[in-house]
């Protein structure tokens, strides 16, 4: 204490600098280490008498934030003061930790440069934290995810029985005796209706089931023409929509179920866009250098432009009746092959690319 019993502005300055929650260190004009907290040197796993001479905390700093470190300290020597400049910084034993700087230049009163103030804050417990957080939240809304499948998967499965049921009795009336009065055309017609639209609520149920169905690849060794042939075995190709194939047989390696979910959608989707019009789909497959390449040509209508970016999002679809998850199975299915998919207009056409084992 002073005469009067007042503590000196120096012990205060120095009470401060020791029991701040930051790291505070004092560097000289060349940015060299004159003093330091405890705080710092406990931070960066040094003794304080290791750091004095040191470039603070440039020297600590990793290498991919080194740049952003002697950016800031230029910007302090010409600003006088730089604030929340975020860096990944170096412990003694090379483990790093997220931190935050600030600094203030600091002039004798003849205006001339004697050196700087410079705090950090180390983030780690606050990354640590947002982590956990991130974590927890990823996790219910795994939950949450995985709940939901069940449940749909459920209904799903519910629904698809007495759909069955109803396209059999549909196809008997169809077969039944050509004396009998179900051989009326106006009947006829609303059995072909009817059964159009049983067609769209099973492809509905499907894709809710491929969307949700979650299993690993079970590769092997498949002839990409024969998992085609069997995806347009699985489709109802209306009389108005002709097929053209150009295919080359290749042999790749992939889960043939789940490629020919891939191809079902695909031609699902081309079939609705022709509609009650005259058209073709045409499917074509080459090789290229390290690539098989499978085109699915439609002359429906032309994806909006709007839409074309986010095609193969979740929840987007062209048509209005839809759930939008067939496109976004689609990508999953071929980004877990290595590959990729996407489409464009003029021609009309999605394009798969599968890498060659």
């Amino acid at each position: 204490m002073g005469q009067n019993g007042v503590i000196s502005f120096q012990k205060i300055l120095k009470i401060v600098f020791e029991t701040s929650p930051d790291m505070l260190v004092f560097l000289d004009k060349e940015g060299k280490i004159l003093d330091c907290n405890e705080i710092y040197a406990q931070n960066f796993g040094y003794k304080k008498e290791e750091l004095m001479g040191m470039n603070g905390p440039i020297d600590m700093v990793s290498e991919k934030d080194r740049q952003k470190a002697i950016s800031a300290m230029g910007a302090l020597v010409s600003e006088k003061l730089k604030t929340g400049v975020p860096l990944e910084v170096i412990k003694k034993d090379g483990v790093c930790f997220p931190s935050v700087w600030s600094g203030a230049a600091l002039h004798n009163e003849q205006g001339y440069l004697e050196g700087y103030l410079v705090t950090g804050k180390d983030l780690s417990e606050i990354e640590f934290l947002k982590n956990k957080i991130e974590k927890s939240e990823e996790k219910s809304k795994q939950e949450k995810m995985t709940m939901l499948g069940e449940v749909t998967s459920r209904v799903a499965h519910d629904i698809r029985n007495p759909l069955s049921n109803i396209n059999m009795s549909i196809n008997l009336m169809r077969q039944s005796n050509p004396d009998t009065k179900i051989s009326d055309t106006s009947i006829q017609e609303k059995l072909d209706v009817a059964a159009k639209n049983l067609e769209r609520i099973s492809h509905q149920v499907n894709e809710v089931l491929d969307f949700i169905r979650i299993r690993p690849l079970q590769k092997e060794s498949i002839s990409l023409s024969s998992c085609i042939s069997s995806a347009l075995d699985c489709v109802s190709i209306p009389k108005n929509i002709k097929i053209e194939i150009n295919d080359t047989d290749i042999d790749i390696s992939g889960d043939r179920e789940q490629l020919q979910i891939v191809f079902v959608n695909l031609l699902v989707n081309s079939i609705q866009s022709i509609g009650d019009n005259d058209g073709t789909i045409q499917i074509k497959t080459s090789k290229e250098k390290q690539h098989v390449i499978i085109e699915i040509f439609d002359s429906g209508k032309e994806i909006p432009d709007g839409i074309l970016p986010t095609l193969f999002e979740s929840m987007t679809t062209t048509k209005q009746k839809g759930t939008g998850l067939g496109l976004i199975s689609c990508k999953n299915i071929i980004q877990n092959h290595g590959g990729i998919i996407f489409a464009k207009n003029n021609p009309k056409v999605f394009t798969i690319k599968l890498p060659v084992e």
